[in-house]
């Protein structure tokens, strides 16, 4: 479980399922935006 925070002070609760990423019923991120802010940490945890 990821917890993200925006300079906009937007918060995003995620986590992985599987092979995809998801987020908590609560935050409002775009399908791209979700899918971009994954594989960043997907990359960080190499």
């Amino acid at each position: 479980m990821w917890n993200v925070s925006f300079d906009t002070g937007q918060k995003a609760m995620l986590y992985k399922l599987g092979n995809e990423w998801m987020q908590h019923n609560e935050s409002d991120l775009d399908s791209h935006s979700l899918l971009t802010i994954g594989e960043q940490i997907d990359h960080s945890l190499l």
